[in-house]
């Protein structure tokens, strides 16, 4: 398939009664394209919890958890879709998408830098309580005034925990 290049049809369209707008991304634009997983195990179980049982999950979950394809926008098809063109042999090699579905560079660094930095705030948040847990118990090798553990908990939980939150 990708061995012949798409035939596009030129033409003029005949709208009087409408305004033409431009459209939000231009062709060349590279962006990212978010393809949702409508069967993701992990979505699955939360669907299946209190608050989101029978009603549809806010938009930051299925985020969280999709698909990211880059390109560059190829062109508008029906239904004012996008066409993300990826590189020769890419799969999927061509993807239409809607605008709300595409996010540009500088959006996409956004949103991995406060993943990474809410991924990174839990674990340490974690490891902090279980020292402080453990302190309070008493149960530290070198008494209860050890950095040293604390230190150990911030390098050990990011490593364990941050994968897993991200």
């Amino acid at each position: 398939m990708s061995e012949r290049p798409l035939e596009y049809q030129e033409g003029w369209i005949h709208l009087p009664s409408t305004s033409l707008q431009i459209a939000e991304h231009q062709l060349g634009d590279r962006l990212a394209g978010r393809v949702d997983v409508p069967d993701h195990p992990v979505m699955n179980l939360v669907r299946k919890l209190p608050p989101w049982a029978g009603h549809p999950l806010p938009d930051w979950m299925p985020a969280s958890v999709c698909e990211l394809h880059t390109g560059k926008v190829g062109g508008i098809v029906r239904g004012g879709r996008f066409l993300l063109q990826r590189p020769n042999g890419a799969v999927p090699e061509r993807l239409a998408l809607e605008a709300k579905m595409l996010q540009t560079r500088k959006d996409r660094r956004r949103s991995t830098a406060l993943a990474a930095a809410l991924g990174l705030g839990f674990a340490m948040t974690t490891g902090v309580a279980i020292h402080v847990r453990e302190w309070l118990r008493g149960k530290s090798e070198l008494g209860k005034k050890t950095w040293p553990q604390l230190g150990v908990w911030l390098l050990y939980v990011p490593v364990l925990v941050t994968p897993v939150t991200a």
